[in-house]
């Protein structure tokens, strides 16, 4: 054997030593760096997902205060649909007709926080300057005047604006149409037809304290109870003026945009809203010439270059809408909550000190754990990823403002939050369990729900509106969306389904068009509902091949009622009759009131002309009945009666016929009795058909 044959066993030996004296010695400190490497990793990725999480939340924040601030401008938009709708059913408004009406409509329409007053501006051409200020000082405005001063083609004069507080009676007499600003949202709204916002304004009931940003919203109020024919509005432009015709003026309101913003807040339930600061603008850019609102130093809103499309709000984020045709600039930055440290939040800092701490130890017991570590540290991640994926669900879950049930197949349900329990009116413990047809209410008949279940069996997924039967017994509305979960297999396993009650949007929408319809004084349809009433008589009768009779009514010797006895008599005076002539016809008949003492009877399947004069005795018998109120002043009644198709073939002409005979009675009545009188066919003339009555 020789030396080199010897001595080779012991080499191999201590090579193998020695490589394990570096796999121990080294491999920990291999193992500190590389866990400390993943720990910066896992931070990184912590922070990210803060950061993610951190807009995601900002943007959300943005859309519930862009939502509020829509929702406020959308109940004023209503309510001046509502003051088109007074003016739709009595174009001669008085100013105590529009403080009563205002009042009523403050009465039903809610919160009107934020919103500085309700308005009608008249518009008043040249020509018709002087008689107008002529009326107002017969009305006893005898202080009423149209300012600024100068000579103008076209005035407007804000006539009627409540509250009548001291920041409104300044503005009263305003020509809002001799400023620029205003004139071009004033124009826009007349072209379009449509509800119209200005430019950012200061307005008159600002003072030298607490100054605000101020818009105003346009509504046109139009003299042919027809607005929507834009083309027949504005003719022309001509030196910066538009010719307007058929144009009473504009129904308004001013808005002091601090006030508009802090009572949609008080809508916003986001609980992020605390922490967060924002800023409204005028258009797309953010320039301190086109503020609105802002919760913010202004020199922390605009960057210090304050060039358009330029500014930002620091670290925050923007989103746009439009109301009224002009386009509103809204930025939120959400602020640092509680635990944050140098711009980390408390997840990183958890996780780097976790981190740090598990790489020690990792390697000072590296030498037991180098066989399985791989292993442990794919179990960990996956378990902290687990529990994450766990608390967040739960949270969710339990937090969540919509109602959510989880049910097994056959919808018996295994668990639910507690915004689901409030929504039904069951305890958890009463739901449990059960199957969710304890909710079915007598809305909806087997066949919904039997197409429900066909379509969510199909596509394992159904959205919808459902009526439901609350524990207590009440029907509510809600907006339901189901979802089927499967396994990996692919069988169900659970459906999931989110509850949101609905009713109270619902009945909000049916008061505002009801507003809009009827005559705020008697309840009756307005001139607006009668249109649509006599277009769908008319269609049924054409197909049908029956009769549509409409009688128009004109109370004589109202006016001297309300000389003498006052408004107040008069109006109750209207109220009577309205209900008593109610009682004489039938229930498919519509009695609406036209305007002032004129009422209009639409018979949808009328009787021969003897039947007619029959109703119009009875008619007349009701009002010429003694009123107490009425002091021994008389009232009696002019009528006119028409046919279709023997007298008109459509709605327009069918009324026009009819007040014409209307007025041909009232010329040919005798002492204080009223007169029936019926249109002929083909002439504008009403032939008297005499009754005493």
């Amino acid at each position: 054997m020789t030396d080199s044959q010897a001595a080779s066993p012991k080499s191999t030996g201590v090579l193998f030593w020695r490589r394990r004296d570096f796999l121990y010695q080294g491999l920990p400190k291999l193992v500190l760096a590389l866990t400390l490497l993943f720990t910066a990793v896992v931070v990184e990725s912590v922070r990210q997902r803060g950061s993610k999480e951190h807009l995601r939340l900002e943007k959300g924040l943005g859309g519930d205060i862009r939502d509020a601030i829509e929702r406020r401008f959308d109940v004023n938009i209503a309510l001046l649909s509502s003051v088109v709708g007074l003016f739709d059913a009595s174009q001669t408004v008085e100013r105590q007709e529009f403080e009563q009406f205002f009042r009523r409509v403050a009465g039903t329409a809610g919160n009107l926080s934020g919103i500085q007053g309700i308005g009608f501006a008249r518009f008043v051409p040249a020509d018709r300057l002087a008689p107008f200020l002529d009326e107002m000082r017969a009305e006893g405005r005898n202080d009423f005047r149209i300012f600024p001063e100068g000579r103008r083609q076209i005035y407007t004069a804000i006539e009627y604006l409540q509250p009548n507080d001291w920041r409104n009676e300044r503005a009263v007499g305003y020509d809002m149409y001799s400023n620029s600003v205003r004139r071009e949202a004033m124009q826009r709204a007349v072209l379009t037809g449509r509800p119209s916002l200005s430019a950012r304004v200061t307005l008159l009931q600002e003072d030298s304290e607490d100054i605000q940003a101020g818009v105003l919203i346009y509504l046109p109020v139009f003299r042919d109870d027809n607005p929507v024919r834009v083309k027949d509005v504005a003719s022309r432009v001509r030196d910066g003026e538009a010719e307007f015709r058929d144009l009473l003026g504009w129904a308004y309101s001013p808005l002091r945009m601090t006030d508009v913003v802090k009572a949609a807040m008080t809508t916003v339930t986001n609980p992020n809203l605390k922490a967060a600061t924002f800023a409204l603008f005028d258009g797309s850019n953010a320039n301190s010439s086109n503020l609105l609102f802002s919760q913010i130093p202004q020199r922390s809103v605009i960057n210090q270059a304050d060039q358009p499309g330029y500014s930002v709000l620091r670290d925050g984020s923007f989103s746009t809408f439009r109301v009224g045709g002009r386009t509103l600039l809204l930025g939120v930055q959400l602020g640092q909550t509680s635990g944050w440290l140098w711009g980390l939040d408390a997840n990183v800092w958890i996780t780097l000190a976790f981190g740090l701490v598990a790489s020690s130890a990792i390697s000072g017991i590296t030498w037991l754990l180098v066989r399985n570590h791989r292993l442990v540290l794919n179990q960990l991640k996956i378990s902290q990823a687990l529990n994450q994926e766990r608390a967040l669900a739960a949270t969710v879950f339990e937090q969540s403002s919509y109602g959510i049930s989880i049910t097994d197949p056959e919808a018996r349900v295994v668990a639910c939050n507690e915004a689901y329990c409030q929504l039904t009116g069951y305890g958890r413990h009463e739901l449990l369990g059960r199957n969710l047809s304890l909710l079915h209410s007598d809305r909806h008949d087997h066949a919904f729900y039997r197409q429900l279940w066909d379509h969510l069996r199909q596509r394992d997924h159904w959205e919808g509106e459902i009526w439901n039967r609350l524990r207590n017994g009440d029907v509510r509305r809600h907006e339901l969306t189901i979802k089927a979960v499967r396994n990996g297999d692919g069988k169900l396993i659970n459906y999931v389904g989110m509850l949101h009650d609905v009713s109270d949007r619902y009945q909000q929408e049916a008061e505002v068009r009801y507003q809009a319809r009827h005559d705020y004084l008697t309840g009756l349809p307005n001139r607006a509902e009668l249109i649509v009433q006599m277009d769908q008589a008319l269609a049924r009768a054409k197909r049908y091949g029956v009769r549509v009779a409409l009688v128009f009514l004109d109370l004589d010797g109202f006016k001297p009622i309300n000389d003498q006895l006052g408004h107040a008599t008069g109006d109750l005076v209207l109220q009577t009759v309205a209900k008593r002539l109610q009682v004489v016809i039938r229930e498919s008949d519509t009695l609406a009131r036209q305007g002032g003492d004129e009422f209009v009877l639409l018979i949808p399947q009328a009787s021969d002309q003897n039947g007619l004069m029959t109703l119009a005795h009875k008619l007349q018998e009701q009002v010429e009945s003694p009123i107490p109120e009425l002091e021994g002043l008389p009232l009696s009644v002019s009528m006119g009666i028409a046919l279709f198709p023997d007298h008109a073939a459509s709605a327009e002409e069918l009324l026009h016929l009819a007040d014409a005979a209307m007025y041909q009675a009232k010329q040919q009545r005798q002492g204080s009795s009223g007169h029936v009188a019926i249109a002929t066919p083909n002439s504008e003339e009403a032939m008297a058909s005499q009754s005493s009555a």
